[in-house]
């Protein structure tokens, strides 16, 4: 439990670091490991502490930053590091379609997919009214994010309008 206690309250610090005061001290990579180990911990004990980064999605909405609410939550995808990660999140998504398929009565194209590798912070979340671009904002807390409209509209290959 010590450590447990221990990782949760340095990730919560680098957490803090790098989405508020914007100055990491450690690499994407190391974070990774401080936050799996956690999760292992708290798998292996099936304990998870209130204020554990496992329960969080995002973080804080920087005050210069007018704060916005998303029209549905942004959901951060499962890390996946291993093929077998990969099959098993592919056969979690054909079940819910599956599922949606039976419930809904409506017969959907099969799922493709496009792996790429994962760029953290590059989430823009746009709305359209009419055909036009009216909003971009950052992904946040998944809730609530930044609005970067002006931001976005420098952004070649975003249409300002569909």
């Amino acid at each position: 439990m010590d450590r447990m206690r221990e990782l949760v309250d340095q990730l919560n610090d680098h957490a803090y670091r790098y989405y508020v005061l914007d100055d990491p001290i450690i690499s994407d990579r190391e974070y990774d490991a401080l936050y799996d180990e956690l999760t292992r911990l708290e798998r292996e004990t099936g304990r998870v502490l209130d204020d554990s980064p496992t329960r969080r999605v995002g973080d804080t909405v920087l005050p210069e930053f007018e704060s916005v609410r998303h029209n549905g939550p942004l959901h951060s995808l499962d890390k996946a590091k291993t093929f077998d990660e990969v099959r098993a999140w592919a056969a979690r998504a054909e079940k819910l379609v599956s599922a949606y398929e039976k419930e809904s009565g409506e017969s959907l194209p099969p799922i493709t997919y496009v792996l790429e590798y994962k760029f953290d912070g590059l989430t823009i979340n746009l709305l359209y009214e009419d055909g036009m671009l009216v909003r971009g904002a950052s992904r946040g807390n998944g809730i609530v994010g930044e609005n970067i409209t002006p931001q976005v509209r420098t952004i070649n290959s975003v249409p300002l309008s569909i």
